[in-house]
């Protein structure tokens, strides 16, 4: 028998939880945030170089000002549609994640090759040096590979951009129980 003092059910959802914003998420549009930054000072000191009258290479510069438009295209895109929650948002997050960690490998091969020690060190002293870059290496390659999982597959993030803005989950029947 339900309860004769309970109030009437209403047609308007009751908010059970909204998803809060998860780690990984702040994390990519911090680090879009600063890439389009980067892209942007990029692509002025291009269109700068192009109007200057000692350009030597036009087209060159006209192509990096071209790459530059195009990747801040991008970085604007996966911040708006990871902010938006939508599934564009997850993919594009993770393609920027996939090439912070394409740039990580790349910086840390030069960094592994091409050590720098004085030229009067002793074998020893190169050699720690070169187990430290490694190291450093080593680690920074399996943070992103956590921020990766935790940013495109995790619980957190697939119920962030799971639903959509502006619904929520509804409230358990309760006269069915």
């Amino acid at each position: 028998m339900p309860n004769p003092y309970a109030p009437p059910r209403s047609d308007v959802a009751d908010i059970v939880d909204v998803a809060r914003k998860p780690k990984s998420v702040w994390l990519m549009q911090i680090v879009a945030i600063l890439l389009a930054c980067m892209f942007g000072l990029g692509l002025l000191t291009g269109i700068l170089s192009l109007v200057s009258e000692d350009s030597t290479r036009p087209f060159y510069i006209l192509a990096r000002c071209v790459f530059n438009v195009v990747a801040l295209w991008a970085l604007v895109q996966a911040i708006v549609a990871s902010q938006k929650r939508r599934s564009r948002g997850r993919w594009l997050g993770l393609l920027l994640i996939a090439a912070v960690f394409a740039m990580f490998i790349y910086a840390g091969y030069f960094n592994l090759v091409h050590v720098r020690s004085p030229a009067n060190a002793s074998a020893e002293y190169r050699a720690g040096q070169s187990v430290g870059a490694f190291l450093g290496v080593a680690l920074m390659l399996c943070a992103c590979a956590l921020w990766f999982r935790r940013f495109g597959f995790s619980q957190p993030a697939r119920t962030w951009f799971g639903m959509a803005a502006g619904t929520a989950r509804q409230a358990p029947d309760e006269s069915q129980s």
